[in-house]
């Protein structure tokens, strides 16, 4: 890695614990998807349970993808607060205790109202992201996107 030029090796990051980092959200997401089949809902809807799991896990390979691509350090915090705590908190709605406690107040959360919040947080974003890459690389080469 000491050899390879600045031009080849961009702004990415290299080394021992920022590798670990960058894999850091995707392990957990594994273990989350784990989780998710434990859970009485994926009795009832494991297509949609997957479905989203398999949304989040493309979302941050995209983004991995991307930034190596374009030879910038993946954002792995970012990638943890918009991909991995929605799906953790949905996760632990639909564990089998059903309640969260928040500022010593119960809040009950309906399975369906979890994985549509889950939805709402997660599609918006991709559907962001990767829209902003195909507007980014057409400006780039100069192109309409309708032509690639």
């Amino acid at each position: 890695q000491a050899n390879i030029s600045k031009a080849d090796c961009g702004s990415k990051e290299f080394g021992t614990v920022t590798s670990l980092c960058q894999l850091g959200p995707q392990y957990t997401m594994y273990l989350l998807g784990y989780w998710l089949t434990t859970t009485p809902h994926f009795q009832k809807a494991p297509l949609l349970l997957f479905l989203l799991w398999g949304t989040s896990c493309s979302f941050y390979t995209t983004i991995v993808i991307v930034a190596q691509m374009s030879k910038s350090p993946i954002d792995w915090r970012s990638c943890f607060v918009r991909i991995v705590v929605p799906m953790f908190l949905v996760t632990a709605f639909l564990a089998p205790s059903y309640e969260v406690a928040f500022v010593g107040v119960r809040v009950n959360f309906s399975d369906e109202t979890a994985v549509l919040a889950w939805a709402a947080c997660l599609l918006p974003q991709y559907l962001y992201f990767a829209l902003g890459v195909c507007s980014d690389l057409s400006s780039y080469l100069g192109i309409s996107v309708l032509t690639i």
